[in-house]
C-alpha cells in the first residue's frame, strides 16, 4: 500500500464532516506549512506525494481536518535527508577501486584530460587530445599512442612506476581541495546548496559548496568548490571550481570535472578501444622502444 492510499484509508476511518469553506481554508493553511518546511529541508518524493494527495484524490473527502492531521504527521515523521560532510567525501574517494575523471575548462564541451585509474587491474591511463598513455603496473609497461598519426610505442619500465599510479591516485584525491574541513583555511564554510535547480543538476547527488579565502602577496582571492556527492556512496560525481577577486562580484566558473566509477570490464573496453583489442598481448612482447635518432 502506497503512502497516498494509507492516508486515504485512515481518513475514511474518522467519519468527520466539515463545510467546503472550512476544507478550503485548512487546505490553504496546509500548503503554506509545506512551503515553509521546504525552506528548511529537502522534501523530494514525500512532498510530491502529499501535494498530489491534497490537490487531487483527497479533496474528495470532507474530513479535511483529519486529512491535514494525518498528512502532516506522516510528512514530518519522514526521515531527514542525511548531511554529507567534506571528510566523508575525501574518505570515500580514498577507498574507491576504479575511477574515471574527465577535466573540463570553462565553457568546454570536450574534456582537456581524461584519467582512468584501476587499483584492481593495476592500470592507469591518461588521455588528451594529443596522445594517450597507459601504465600497466602489473606488466611494468608504458604504452603511448599518438592521436594524430596513430603510431604507438611500448617501453619497459622499472618497478618504480608504481609511483605513477600513486600520482594518479593523488590527482584523484585532489578532486577534494582539503582532507576535511579542519584542514581547510580558517573561516572556510561548508554549506548545502539550497537552490533547487542547482541542487538537482546531477541525479542521485546532493550539492554542497566549500568557500574560503586565499591570501597571497597582499592579494585576496575568493574561492568556491562545489561538489555533487552521491547520496549512497558519498563519492563525488561532479566537482566545480569557482573564483573571484572582489567579494561583491559573482563567482566565475573556472574548471569542472565529471567523475564516474566504472567496473573492471568497462575500463578494459576503454583501453582496448584506444590501444586495440590485443594490447595485453602487445604489452607482453619484446621491448619496443622508440628508435634512436640517426
Amino acid at each position: 500500500m502506497n503512502p497516498t492510499d494509507q492516508i486515504e484509508r485512515a481518513i475514511k476511518q474518522w467519519h468527520l464532516t466539515t463545510s467546503a469553506g472550512t476544507d478550503r481554508r485548512i487546505l490553504d493553511d496546509a500548503f503554506v506549512a509545506l512551503e515553509e518546511s521546504k525552506q528548511r529541508r529537502s522534501v523530494g518524493t514525500g512532498s510530491r506525494i502529499l501535494q498530489t494527495a491534497l490537490r487531487s484524490r483527497m479533496i474528495k473527502f470532507t474530513a479535511a481536518a483529519a486529512m491535514l492531521l494525518i498528512a502532516l504527521t506522516l510528512f514530518f515523521k519522514a526521515p531527514a535527508e542525511r548531511v554529507i560532510d567534506l571528510d566523508q567525501i575525501h574518505t570515500a574517494l580514498g577507498k574507491m577501486q576504479n575511477v574515471c575523471i574527465e577535466n573540463f575548462g570553462q565553457g568546454e564541451t570536450e574534456p582537456l584530460q581524461q584519467i582512468w585509474l584501476s587499483r584492481t587491474l593495476n592500470l592507469t591511463m591518461f588521455k588528451t587530445e594529443q596522445q594517450s598513455v597507459l601504465y600497466d603496473i602489473h606488466r611494468q609497461v608504458k604504452m603511448t599512442k599518438d592521436s594524430a598519426s596513430g603510431s604507438m610505442t611500448i617501453d619497459r619500465v622499472a618497478k618504480s612506476m608504481l609511483a605513477i599510479q600513486e600520482e594518479a591516485l593523488e590527482k584523484a584525491l585532489r578532486l577534494v581541495p582539503f582532507a576535511g574541513l579542519s584542514a581547510a583555511p580558517k573561516g572556510a564554510q561548508w554549506v548545502p546548496v539550497l537552490d533547487a535547480n542547482t541542487a538537482t543538476t546531477v541525479s542521485g547527488a546532493q550539492a554542497y559548496d566549500l568557500v574560503w579565502k586565499q591570501i597571497a602577496d597582499d592579494s585576496t582571492r575568493y574561492l568556491k568548490w562545489r561538489v555533487f556527492a552521491d547520496v549512497q556512496t558519498d563519492l563525488p560525481k561532479r566537482a566545480e571550481w569557482y573564483a573571484k577577486f572582489n567579494p561583491e562580484e559573482e563567482y566565475r566558473l573556472e574548471t569542472f570535472a565529471v567523475v564516474t566509477y566504472p567496473s573492471e570490464s568497462e575500463i578494459r573496453i576503454v583501453v582496448q578501444d584506444v590501444f586495440g583489442p590485443d594490447y595485453e598481448r602487445l604489452s607482453e612482447a619484446e621491448y619496443m622502444g622508440t628508435p634512436a635518432p640517426r
